[in-house]
């Protein structure tokens, strides 16, 4: 899976891109009033619980440490890849 498969794949996932908004906005608060069935606001609340950790990149990733966060497609849910087995 190269970068740029990855960045694709995050432009369509609506849980990571609610996620990086919530990070750049700090309305996490507003999560239970999420009104899209396509939008699991269960794992929007799991990656709340870890906010402070996961630091949005400028490229539209969302890291935890040096992994980045996978969109859900074509999993069931996002899962974190170390950076070192990305090819560029």
């Amino acid at each position: 899976m190269s970068l740029g498969d990855i960045k694709n794949a995050i432009a369509k996932d609506k849980i990571l891109l609610k996620s990086m908004e919530f990070l750049q906005t700090g309305r996490w608060f507003v999560i239970d009033s999420i009104q899209d069935p396509y939008t699991d606001v269960n794992e929007l609340k799991e990656l709340r619980s870890v906010f402070y950790v996961l630091p949005c990149h400028p490229d539209n990733l969302l890291l935890r440490g040096n992994k980045i966060f996978l969109p859900t497609e074509p999993r069931k849910k996002p899962y974190l890849l170390h950076m070192k087995d990305i090819k560029a």
